[in-house]
């Protein structure tokens, strides 16, 4: 008995044209189902939850189209990128949905306000302090370099 007997051979899988078409089959039915209209804003103040559920099916059934548009042209390897993303949503809404309501209420907010920050200060590195103060964005103290006691004295 050889070897490859051992094992059974590699059945070819199904061609990606096929699987494509069945990928863009599956986002029109996908897009037919989940009518994600647009959100009461009232709504949305009682649960977070319901702003993250709709981007996330939005992005979800763009991101599904995207990948079919670049399978179609040749580029499929780039629609990996949105693996990432679709993983991301599926992990942090379970996160949100485990929560309390109170909790998760207090979790979106300090979110939002990091990300905020986080934008902030990534604009801030690229444009400089005096093109973010023209933009009547203060630089907040806690974000100034701290100067040690030796460089204070020489200034």
């Amino acid at each position: 008995m050889s070897h490859e007997d051992d094992h059974p051979a590699i059945i070819q899988g199904t061609p990606l044209s096929e699987r494509v078409e069945a990928t863009e089959q599956f986002a029109e039915i996908a897009e037919r189902l989940l009518r994600v209209g647009d959100l009461k804003w009232s709504e949305v103040e009682a649960d977070y939850r319901t702003l993250a559920f709709n981007d996330a099916l939005r992005r979800q059934l763009e991101s599904i189209n995207s990948a079919v548009l670049l399978c179609r042209n040749g580029l499929g390897h780039l629609s990996v990128a949105f693996v990432r993303a679709s993983l991301e949503d599926v992990m942090y809404l379970g996160f949100f949905c485990e929560l309390e309501l109170a909790e998760s209420q207090e979790l979106f907010l300090t979110l939002g306000k990091w990300d905020a920050i986080r934008s902030l200060l990534a604009q801030r590195s690229y444009v400089g302090d005096e093109v973010t103060a023209k933009l009547w964005y203060p630089i907040p103290s806690w974000t100034l370099p701290r100067l040690s006691a030796s460089r204070s004295r020489n200034i």
